[in-house]
């Protein structure tokens, strides 16, 4: 950006000084997400649609446990707390 503003208008700005006037502009810094080339949304959300429940379905028939991507429970508190309500500090003492 500063090399930008430079040829543009020709004023100098240290890169790391440029932070709060584009801020005050309104600008922050933002970076895109990494995605591959080659990435088909539309095959990926029918697989979404198709496969995974069948799969997801499998796996928890087998007994395993889902990966922790692949499960929808907030946690609040430690691993061993309950899942899906507060974890509450008094009852840490009978674990």
């Amino acid at each position: 950006m500063a090399r930008l503003i430079e040829q543009r208008w020709g004023v100098r700005y240290h890169p790391r000084s440029l932070s709060r006037p584009l801020h005050r502009l309104g600008f922050s810094a933002h970076r895109p997400r990494p995605q591959a080339r080659e990435r088909d949304d539309a095959l990926i959300e029918a697989w979404v649609r198709r496969d995974w429940p069948r799969i997801k379905k499998g796996l928890e028939e087998a007994g395993g446990r889902l990966p922790s991507w692949m499960r929808r429970v907030t946690r609040f508190g430690p691993a061993w707390a309950p899942p899906g309500r507060r974890w509450d500090k008094s009852e840490s003492s009978s674990v």
